[in-house]
């Protein structure tokens, strides 16, 4: 009996630590992919200004300009469960039972998911909104960090 209590706590502890936030890690420049997984034009580059997550946005060849900057509606804050629970109907089913972490503001969200078993496997998913329908859509990351 102490055993599988202790593998229960472990397993509690484990989830928890697949389940946490975004973090330096993720931080560096992505490419947003199209729906049938192409590269675009759109590029973005994600950063902490402190605790606060940092966004720069280029299309194509032109400079970095930014995008959000930590005030206002464009401010990037963590993402509930509940939302992320609603974005990830929108993956590929056997995606959904990955743990995910994501930002958010009130036009798009990005977002992390871990392999529980290699947490350095990871995948980057940006969704937006538009017109009342969230799309879903992959990012390449191109460069770690700033």
């Amino acid at each position: 009996m102490k055993i599988a209590k202790i593998m229960v706590l472990w397993l509690a502890l484990a989830g928890s630590a697949f389940a946490a936030g975004l973090d330096a890690s993720d931080a560096g420049e992505y490419v947003l992919l199209d729906k049938d997984q192409r590269p675009t034009q759109m590029q973005m580059r994600y950063y902490q200004r402190g605790a606060q997550w940092m966004m720069d946005g280029k299309n194509g060849n032109s400079p970095w300009s930014p995008v959000c900057q930590g005030t206002g509606e464009c401010r990037l804050q963590t993402s509930s469960a509940q939302k992320i629970h609603e974005w990830k109907t929108l993956l590929p089913s056997e995606l959904r039972a990955m743990p995910m972490a994501c930002i958010h503001n009130q036009a798009f969200a990005f977002c992390r998911m871990s392999k529980p078993d290699n947490p350095n496997m990871r995948l980057y998913w940006w969704f937006a909104w538009q017109n009342g329908r969230t799309y879903a859509l992959g990012l390449n990351r191109l460069q770690i960090g700033r």
